[in-house]
C-alpha cells in the first residue's frame, strides 16, 4: 500500500497552518468519501451485472443487439466530454483567434492566432478609447 497523496498535501497544509488536527480529520473524511464511492460503484457494477444476465435469458439475442448500442451511446458520451472540456480550455486561454468587437469594426477571425499567442496580446481590445 502507498499513502494517498491528496492526503499528504492535505496534512503537510494544515500542519504549516498550524491546523493539524483539522488536517487529520480532512484525510479521514476524505477517506470515508472514497470509501463511499467505491462502494457505490461496486453495489452499481453488482446489479448491472445481475440485470444484464436477466436480460439475456428472457430474450436470446436480445443482449447482441442491445451491447452494440450501449457501446456507442458510451463512447459518444465520452468524445462529448472531451470536446466540451478542450472548448471550456480554449475559451479560458483565449485560443479561438477572436477579437471582441469595437465601436466600427467587426469581429475578427485569424488562423494563425492558434499558434501565436502574442497576436492575441497585441489585438486585444483597449479598455478606454484612446481619444
Amino acid at each position: 500500500m502507498r499513502p494517498c497523496s491528496g492526503a499528504i498535501i492535505v496534512l503537510v497544509f494544515a500542519l504549516a497552518q498550524g491546523l493539524f488536527w483539522i488536517g487529520v480529520a480532512s484525510t479521514f473524511v476524505m477517506g470515508l468519501g472514497t470509501a463511499i464511492t467505491v462502494a457505490t460503484v461496486a453495489t452499481i457494477a453488482v446489479g448491472a451485472r445481475g440485470f444484464a444476465g436477466r436480460l439475456a435469458k428472457g430474450k436470446p439475442g436480445a443482449g447482441m443487439l442491445f451491447l452494440p448500442g450501449v457501446e456507442t451511446a458510451a463512447a459518444v458520451l465520452i468524445i462529448v466530454f472531451g470536446v466540451a472540456l478542450l472548448t471550456g480550455y480554449m475559451v479560458s486561454e483565449r485560443m479561438w483567434g477572436f477579437r471582441r468587437p469595437s465601436e466600427g469594426s467587426h469581429v475578427e477571425l485569424r488562423a494563425a492566432a492558434l499558434f501565436d499567442p502574442q497576436w492575441i496580446l497585441d489585438n486585444r481590445p483597449k479598455s478606454e478609447p484612446e481619444p
